[in-house]
């Protein structure tokens, strides 16, 4: 089991519109061969407490929410986890976990530089 996560815009029914276009990457549990040039993640559950231990609230929680307000939080819980991945994605390490809250918050920090509102989606 895992959860989709991507950084895009709201739509007229306040869900996901447009995702943020990043360079082509190969990160997550499931991905496009030779890369997807979106920022869409998928994150597999056995990270779920290693998450909310870091940041202090369920994972799940911050969908919806501006990358104003996650980003420094993603930033933070990374930085708490470090960010050096095992060789086993699947394995819950503190590694892992902060590696792919790093992604995040990277792209929640390049959105912020285009000057157009972007949020976070967990489905």
């Amino acid at each position: 089991m895992s959860w989709d996560v991507e950084i895009a815009k709201k739509n007229d029914g306040g869900e996901s519109g447009g995702v943020l276009e990043v360079d082509a990457h190969t990160e997550g549990g499931t991905f496009a061969l030779g890369g997807t040039p979106t920022a869409e993640l998928n994150i597999t559950y056995n990270y779920d407490s290693l998450f909310t231990n870091a940041l202090g609230v369920p994972f799940p929680s911050l969908h919806g929410k501006h990358i104003r307000e996650v980003g420094p939080l993603l930033f933070e819980a990374a930085k708490k986890l470090g960010t050096k991945p095992a060789a086993d994605y699947w394995k819950p390490t503190a590694g892992n976990a902060g590696h792919a809250l790093m992604i995040l918050a990277n792209w929640c920090e390049a959105a912020s530089q285009i000057g157009e509102d972007y949020y976070l989606f967990i489905y």
